[in-house]
C-alpha cells in the first residue's frame, strides 16, 4: 500500500494565508510569514549569496543579461539576471524604471532635471530618463512630495 501523498503545488501567499494539512491531519502548516523574502533581494553570484533587504539598493542598471546592483556604501554586486527579473523580483511598489537601463528606488530620487531629463539620486549620482518615461517619473516625483 502507497501512503505517499501528493499535494498540489501551492504559492507562499497561498501557504500564508490558509492553513494546509495533510490527508490524515498529521501535518499542519499554520503560518509561513513572506515578510523576510518580501523585504530582501536575494543575489547568487559566483561565490556568494547575498541578501540584500530592498531599504539597501539605490538603484540597478541593466548591462545585457546581467544587472549590476547598486547599494548604500558604494557597494555594487553583478548578478547573472537581467533588469526585468531583479524588476520583478522588487515588487514593493517602490522601485520605477525610468530608462530601460535603469531601475531606481523612487525615495532615493532628489531632482528631476527637466532640460536634460536627468534624474539626481542620494549621493549626487545622476542617471537618464528616457523620453518615454518622463511623465511617469514626474508624476512620481510629485506624489512623493
Amino acid at each position: 500500500m502507497n501512503t505517499a501523498h501528493t499535494f498540489p503545488f501551492m504559492s507562499l501567499h497561498q501557504i500564508h494565508t490558509s492553513p494546509v494539512a495533510n490527508p490524515q491531519g498529521k501535518f499542519r502548516i499554520v503560518h509561513l510569514s513572506r515578510k523576510k523574502a518580501e523585504t530582501k533581494l536575494v543575489i547568487i553570484t559566483k561565490y556568494e549569496v547575498f541578501a540584500i533587504p530592498f531599504t539597501d539598493i539605490l538603484y540597478c542598471e541593466a548591462q545585457n543579461n546581467y544587472t549590476m546592483v547598486y547599494c548604500r556604501e558604494g557597494k555594487k554586486i553583478l548578478c547573472s539576471r537581467t533588469l526585468k527579473n531583479i524588476s520583478e523580483s522588487l515588487h514593493d511598489g517602490s522601485f520605477l524604471r525610468i530608462h530601460k537601463t535603469y531601475l531606481v528606488k523612487e525615495s532615493e530620487i532628489k531632482l528631476f532635471q527637466k532640460q536634460t531629463n536627468e534624474i539626481v539620486l542620494t549621493g549626487q549620482i545622476i542617471l537618464p530618463v528616457s523620453r518615454s518615461r518622463r511623465q511617469e517619473v514626474i508624476s512620481s516625483f510629485l506624489r512623493m512630495n
